[in-house]
Formats: structure tokens, C-alpha cells, sequence
């Protein structure tokens, strides 16, 4: 995800987490649009939000249109228990667990953590700071990124994250697979060397072919991109055996 600066959600992510986490405004979408705002200089309004809100995302969208997400600033006045007591309603009720593993379906190995309502996304896999932020409610939360923007995250049942920017993460099994994904397996044609260098993300090395990735869904389901061909779901059965869906079937050799 790129975009702009995020110190306003340190300098004011206190006073947006009482107003939204208490209740005292919904969540908005504001258009960016060409004309110059008005407002006083360093003001909201000039950030493309309504006076009170706070600009939460200057990314573009996949058409390559700007837009903003504004959160309604409150003002001070909530005590510390309060704000606590609200972040630990909100985070025991969301739609998702948030602690784990996701995958942007790249690279990326993204882990959040969610304590009371306090998010941690360690970015490390991409050499990247670690993000904060909090949950808003039981479907939304709001995490900044230090070394590029603030965005609203919406959950989706059964394991997606969706970024106002339009990005997804989908969240990763990292438990114990039905059958064992380390070691070679066969098409019946060829010896083909499977891994998991990190629980729950799989990697393929094909002879002459780019290196397969992919991650677990369950602890029957994976998905797997293959970069010259597709990306393809597959259903894992005891005691060793991947069944692709373009109906192809790998069956593991034993280990010597």
C-alpha cells in the first residue's frame, strides 16, 4: 500500500479511537475531487475531509482514482479506563480473529496481533516497520503505516481483509495440514520438491519453471500461484495426496 505521511494518526489516533470505539460518530467516505478546499491552512477540510473529521487514506483506487476515508474527530474528555473498556468491547466482538498470519497473495507474510483492541502488524517478511492501530468496530479497524499511509480495513467472512486502498489479505492456516506438504510428491510424470519454509506458506520448485507459492486455507484446503501458468485451489487427502483443481493429482514419495 502507498500513499502519504501518517503522523496524524499518532498526533490524534487517541481522540478518533474514543469517538469512534464510544460511539459518538459512524464512519464516512469523502470524495477528493480538484477544486482547492476550504478551510484554514493545516485545517481538515483541507485535507479533503468535513471540518472535524479526520483524512484516514489518500491512496488511490485500483482505477487509479483518489479518494479519502474520514473518521469524525471527537474531542477530549474520555478518561484512559474508558477508552480501554471501549477497545476490549470492540475487539471481542470482531468478525475475524485478527492474530495470525495473512498473505497478500504475493510475498508478503504480514502478522498481526490484537490485544483489547490494540492492533500490531509485523511487517518484517518486507524488510518493512511495524504498523499500529485498533479496532473500530466488528468488521472495521484502522491501522497506520509508518513508512506510508493510514487505511480502514474491512472484515470479511470467512478469512478476508479488505484496505480502503483496495488491496486484500486473506488470512493463513497455520496449523498442523492433513497430509504432509514437506517432501516430493509425483504427477505420476515427475519428481516434484514441495515445501513450507514458514507455517502455513507453501513453496513448489518445478524443473525449468519459476518457483510456486502459496499458503494453506484449512487443513484440507491450500491455494498455490503458479507464475507461468495460474493460481489453483487444491484439497489435501490422508495420507498423501493433493488433488489440484484443474483435476490433476500429486501423490508424495516416500522420504529416503
Amino acid at each position: 500500500m502507498r500513499g502519504t505521511d501518517t503522523s496524524l494518526f499518532m498526533m490524534r489516533g487517541w481522540a478518533v479511537r474514543t469517538a469512534i470505539l464510544a460511539g459518538a460518530a459512524a464512519l464516512s467516505a469523502c470524495a477528493l475531487d480538484g477544486a482547492e478546499p476550504a478551510g484554514e491552512p493545516g485545517a481538515n477540510a483541507q485535507l479533503g475531509c468535513e471540518p472535524g473529521a479526520i483524512d484516514a487514506d489518500v491512496a488511490e483506487t485500483p482505477g487509479g482514482q483518489p479518494h479519502r476515508s474520514c473518521i469524525p474527530e471527537a474531542g477530549a474528555g474520555a478518561s484512559e479506563a474508558s477508552r480501554a473498556s471501549a477497545a476490549s468491547a470492540a475487539a471481542a466482538s470482531t468478525l475475524l480473529d485478527l492474530n495470525g498470519s495473512w498473505t497478500d497473495f504475493g510475498s508478503a507474510r504480514p502478522v498481526i496481533s490484537e490485544t483489547n483492541g490494540t492492533i500490531v502488524v509485523d511487517m518484517s517478511s518486507q524488510n518493512r516497520p511495524a504498523a499500529s492501530g485498533f479496532v473500530v468496530n466488528p468488521s472495521t479497524i484502522f491501522v497506520s503505516f509508518p513508512d506510508n499511509a493510514s487505511f480502514l480495513g474491512t472484515l470479511q467472512s470467512p478469512n478476508l481483509l479488505r484496505w480502503s486502498n483496495g488491496s486484500v489479505w486473506e488470512k493463513v492456516f497455520t496449523g498442523t495440514l492433513v497430509v504432509n506438504l514437506n517432501g516430493p510428491f509425483t504427477d505420476g510424470a515427475s519428481f516434484i520438491p514441495v515445501s513450507t519454509p514458514v507455517a502455513g506458506f507453501i513453496e513448489i520448485s518445478l524443473t525449468g519453471r519459476p518457483t510456486a507459492h502459496g499458503f494453506a486455507i484449512s487443513a484440507t484446503q491450500i491455494q498455490v500461484t503458479f507464475p507461468d501458468d495460474a493460481t489453483y485451489s487444491a484439497t489435501l487427502e490422508a495420507p498423501g495426496r493433493i488433488r489440484w483443481s484443474n483435476n490433476s493429482v500429486w501423490t508424495a514419495l516416500p522420504i529416503r
